[in-house]
Order: structure tokens, then sequence, then C-alpha cells
């Protein structure tokens, strides 16, 4: 938990309303007493005295950084529910019908997890919470998937080979090097487009092996979302359930880090590590 230096906890301290409030009480207190002039001090001296007293106080410290750390949470979950929806706007209609087709059959472990009361246990919480994770990593493939196939479909590897080549040409037709002045910044400027070309070339070959991976990832995570709720719902013994959902949770490790090198592509950023409530959040509905 974040603590603050002494001026913020003393900001905290003055904003606080019942403190507006005696405040405000005492300077009207004052002013109606006919001696403002001494009882004004007098309540500042209270005011100041009290301001000191509270900052320093190591309880009403832990209050204030406990209540800055919720807002900071609350903030960030704010976020990722925002961005949760920009992604899901972003996607084209087959990949946002994908999408809920899954959440769809991650509903029935949802609901497999709310009790006859309408509770949900702690370990559930966790568990659902862990499948929004693999939802998330999920929609977040979906979007690289989309932004590569954009990419691929508007360079052709084949138009940037014969490029590579008809260049390659023009600089052996070209004299050798000190010949001429002027050959010599022919040369320069070809052999820098052949660099271009060529890193180029080796982009189009990367994104297309990241599109390949990515499909693959989109499938594999469909099946192990599936195995889990097939488990949930033959009622299979809740630890073995629990070591599933955190099995599949922990093996997306490497594929977030792979979405993260392809942010250049996706536009995802660090702040989309953030996972936002999905089932967990339609579970709290669900009991209200």
């Amino acid at each position: 938990m974040a603590k603050q230096g002494w001026l913020a906890y003393v900001k905290t301290a003055v904003k606080n309303r019942w403190n507006l409030l005696l405040v405000g009480g005492g300077v009207a207190a004052s002013i109606l007493s006919g001696h403002p002039d001494i009882a004004l001090p007098l309540v500042m001296a209270a005011e100041v005295a009290y301001l000191s007293m509270v900052a320093w106080n190591p309880r009403y410290r832990a209050i204030v950084d406990a209540e800055q750390s919720w807002q900071g949470v609350e903030v960030e979950k704010k976020k990722a529910q925002e961005r949760l929806g920009q992604l899901l706007g972003q996607l084209s209609r087959e990949r946002s019908v994908r999408f809920f087709d899954i959440k769809k059959r991650c509903a029935t472990l949802r609901a497999s997890f709310i009790g006859a009361d309408a509770t949900i246990t702690a370990v559930a919480k966790d568990q659902l919470a862990s499948v929004d994770k693999l939802l998330w990593v999920y929609l977040k493939l979906l979007h690289t998937e989309q932004t590569l196939e954009h990419f691929l479909g508007n360079v052709s590897d084949r138009e940037l080979e014969a490029e590579i080549q008809v260049t390659k040409r023009h600089l052996e037709i070209l004299p050798p090097p000190g010949t001429d002045t002027m050959e010599d910044k022919k040369r320069a400027t070809l052999e820098d487009t052949l660099s271009t070309l060529q890193a180029r070339r080796d982009n189009v070959v990367r994104a297309q092996k990241n599109y390949e991976f990515v499909e693959l990832e989109l499938s594999r995570i469909e099946h192990k979302l599936t195995g889990i709720v097939e488990l949930a719902v033959n009622r299979q013994d809740p630890a073995s359930l629990t070591a599933e959902v955190g099995a599949v949770a922990e093996s997306v490790r490497a594929t977030e880090d792979t979405i993260g090198e392809l942010n250049m592509f996706t536009g995802l950023t660090q702040a989309d590590l953030e996972v936002p409530e999905i089932l967990v959040e339609e579970a709290a509905v669900a009991r209200r």
C-alpha cells in the first residue's frame, strides 16, 4: 500500500466533511459572538492543532492510505471495463460472434458456482477471475489476429521479393565504388532501399508466423475453456477444477508476452494487462 507525504494527509483531513462543518460552525460562532478578533484566532489555532495531531496519527494515515489504494483500484477497474468495450467494438462481426459464443459457454460455469442461496464462495470467485483472465487473453488474441490479418492483406511478400531482386540487379550493373561520384550516390541510395525492402520482407514473414501462432492459441484456449466448463457441469472434484483453472491461466503467460511483442501491430499497451470483470461482474449481478 502506497504511503503519502505529510501534506497529503493534512489536505485529506482539511477536506473531511466533519472538519469543514466544525470549522464553519466555529467561524460563524466567532462572528456572532461579538468578539471575532479573539474567537477567530482561537478557532484557527484549534484547527491547526487538530490537523497536526491527525496528520501524524498512524491509524488515520492507514485509513487514508487504504482509501487511496481502493480508489486507485476502482479507477483501474473502470479503465479495464472501458477497454473491454473498446476492443469488443473494434472486432469484426465474425470475431465478435466467436467471442460471445465462448463467453456463453463459460456462463454455464458461472451458473454452476452460484449456490442455491444465491451466494458465491471466495474460491469460486477466484476461479471466475482466472477464467476472466483467459477470456481477456482470448479477446486480445482475436484483436491481434484481426490486426495482423489487416496488415498482411495490405502487403505482398511476393511483390517485396520482386522489388528486392530488381534493386539487386540495379546494384550489380553499377561501376565499382570510387569510379564516379554520382554513381556512388546511386549505390548508397539503392543499398538503403534494399535494406528497407529486406526489413519489410522480414516483418511480413514474422507477421505471418505470428498470425499462425495466434490462430493456434485461439483454438487451444477455446478447447481449454470448454474443458473447464465440462468439468464444472459434471460436478467434478472442486480441487481438480481449481487446479485446472489455475494451470490454464498460468499457461497463457507466454501468450501475453507474444501479444506484448506485437504491440507495433496491435496497438495494445501495458495497460491492457489489467483484466476486466467479465464473468465475475455478471455473477455479482446474478446474486442481486
